[in-house]
């Protein structure tokens, strides 16, 4: 017999997730559908949800109470593609919901999870890791340095948003090199994101033109810019009317390769990556999501 199964990351909207969780089971147990709840974190070094999922056979849809990173963990234990997935958000930043659908109510979120139609997702693969959303190098990964020590004293869109602004009057820009498919750049670069979904950092629309399903990677490319007109135009990442400046290129890639001699802080859908050589590829609808 089939079941639904539901991964819960308690540490993501720690005050509010048993509500929502209390709601969806209503919604499963009204309906007298089968279900099985995995409470996770995502520094499960013994990867408890894949090894669940290898032991069973009977899961068809997960829903994933959390936010972007608590969908990370999930796509990376995937021991194959045939599940369906539906996101019922419960993150601070919840950037990825809105390349996928874009509704940000709970109550609809599980009417989609439930009564929604499946559609197909291209899956991004960094250094061999997953990602749906993007990864992102230079001042994007300090970024996310910065923010792993101030988790505890601030959260959300507002502590990117002001980390951010300090990191806005010091950072160098390094040289590193890009390869993608028929260029090669070589050069000192402010940020780089290579994404399939819009938007970061819980509403810093970095990538606009990007595309789930399109077979590509998206690249948003900052080049050198001088400190004063970061912050001139720092407000223009909320719309993604920033491709208008001339330190910025959006550019399309099957395949990407990033290289530095010094070695790169990066991330990966928000998680802290660091090394001198990354591997950037995507798979064309690989994952299944349900959408309105």
């Amino acid at each position: 017999m089939e079941k639904y199964l539901i991964v819960v990351n308690p540490a993501a909207g720690r005050h509010t997730y048993l509500p929502k969780l209390n709601m969806l089971r209503d919604v499963l147990e009204r309906r007298q559908l089968d279900y099985e709840i995995v409470f996770t974190h995502l520094e499960d070094v013994d990867n408890k949800l894949g090894a669940l999922l290898c032991q069973s056979d009977t899961f068809r849809r997960i829903f994933i109470l959390g936010g972007d990173g608590t969908l990370n963990y999930v796509i990376n234990a995937l021991p194959h593609f045939n599940y369906e997935l539906a996101i019922v958000s419960n993150g601070t930043g919840n950037d990825t919901v809105k390349s996928i659908h874009g509704c940000l109510d709970f109550k609809r979120q599980l009417e989609i999870g439930l009564d929604g139609q499946v559609a197909k997702f291209d899956l991004g693969i960094c250094n061999g890791r997953r990602f749906i959303n993007g990864v992102g190098f230079s001042f994007d990964g300090m970024v996310v340095k910065k923010m792993q020590r101030r988790r505890k004293k601030i959260n959300g869109h507002l502590a990117y948003y002001s980390t951010v602004l300090a990191l806005l009057f010091s950072y160098k820009e390094p040289f590193f090199e890009i390869q993608l498919d028929d260029q090669l750049l070589a050069e000192n670069i402010f940020s780089v994101s290579v994404a399939k979904g819009t938007t970061f950092g819980g509403g810093f629309v970095m990538n606009p033109n990007a595309r789930g399903n399109d077979g590509l990677l998206d690249i948003a490319l900052i080049r050198k810019i001088s400190i004063l007109r970061r912050l001139l135009h720092l407000s223009k990442l909320n719309d993604g009317s920033h491709g208008g400046l001339p330190e910025v290129s959006f550019l399309k890639s099957s395949h990407v390769e990033i290289r530095s001699d010094i070695g790169l802080y990066g991330h990966i859908d928000g998680e802290m990556l660091c090394g001198k050589t990354f591997s950037i590829a995507v798979e064309k609808e690989k994952l299944s999501f349900m959408v309105p």
